[in-house]
């Protein structure tokens, strides 16, 4: 599709467009839009958009576009009613009803929101914005699950969105943090809070990943602490393995635990072939002097018959306080 241009695509999305409306010509443009390259792709999507904001009757079209206009100012309670209009006076106008629910999104109004993108999806089943638009209303409505679904359902039409994918990617993420990373951060902090010797740390790789902790001084900063640390990381086994999460759990010398977990996506994702090796460092800057610190890495092993997790915990460290 690349190599055919705008030109083509223009063509098609004029087929597509009114007064032709040629439903074949918008099944074309969907099919573009899953099979050609990232280079066209966001030109095909445009041409889509083009083609579900035209309805040929001027009067209409106008309001729309009013209407668009009051959304780029914000002025979301003049263009909600604004759209009230105009999907009165045309109540099949999918784009129409998925303004709306963009509108409806941006004040909060999450239930609203989900029911105009439906409407939106009663005429246009493959309008991919709509699709998302309910992931996103679940997200806010703590109905993850859901949002999965809905989420995939846009992907499905769209692999090109990014924001979906992103979205999706971060639940899926939580949900894996949850399940394997968890369990390890309630027992450490546990143990911290009960002044407890901690467990010893889970290792499926034979300990070979190691960590240490160097306190760096901050003279101008008399209230922070800061500390650099150094982590190792070798794959002894003998598959592929790639991280998707770390944890922390941090134990300060006035007794408070604090513990957060982090996604190890894009750059900040590590991929191991079986013996490979990557080091890496990072600066921690708290209001607390630490005494204690402990981590682990969920790892995934993708090119298994089935993707399998394991957690690798750092040996837990000791800071000994400066005199």
């Amino acid at each position: 599709f690349e190599s055919c241009g705008l030109r083509v695509i223009d063509v098609v999305a004029t087929l597509a467009s009114a007064p032709h409306r040629l439903q074949t010509a918008e099944a074309a443009l969907h099919k573009m839009l899953l099979l050609c390259p990232d280079a066209v792709r966001r030109d095909v999507e445009s041409a889509l958009l083009r083609c579900w904001e035209h309805t040929g009757d001027a009067k209409l079209d106008a309001s729309l576009r009013q209407a668009q206009q009051l959304m780029d100012q914000d002025s979301l309670d003049d263009a909600l009613i604004a759209l009230e209009k105009v999907t009165g006076m045309a109540p099949n106008f999918a784009e129409a009803w998925h303004k709306r629910a963009m509108v409806q999104f941006n004040m909060g109004r999450h239930n609203e929101a989900i029911d105009d993108s439906k409407k939106a999806l009663e005429f246009k089943p493959r309008h991919f914005g709509a699709l998302a638009i309910v992931g996103m209303c679940k997200i806010a409505l703590g109905q993850k699950a859901d949002a999965t679904n809905w989420f995939r359902a846009a992907l499905a039409v769209h692999p090109g969105m990014h924001g979906a994918q992103n979205l999706l990617e971060e639940i899926e993420t939580q949900d894996l943090i949850d399940t394997h990373l968890k369990p390890s951060m309630d027992r450490v902090t546990s143990a911290y809070n009960h002044g407890d010797i901690l467990p010893a740390s889970s290792s499926t790789l034979g300990g070979s990943f190691s960590w240490d902790v160097h306190r760096l001084e901050l003279k101008l900063q008399p209230q922070t602490w800061a500390y650099f640390f150094r982590v190792r990381m070798r794959n002894s086994s003998a598959q592929f393995l790639k991280s998707r999460a770390r944890f922390y759990v941090l134990h300060a010398i006035d007794g408070k635990v604090f513990s957060f977990a982090r996604p190890t996506s894009g750059d900040a994702q590590i991929c191991l072939r079986p013996g490979e090796e990557h080091k890496f460092c990072w600066v921690l800057r708290v209001g607390r002097e630490l005494q204690a610190a402990a981590s682990g890495t969920l790892l995934e092993a993708p090119n298994s018959n089935a993707p399998g997790f394991l957690v690798e915990e750092l040996t837990p460290l000791m800071m000994l306080a400066r005199q």
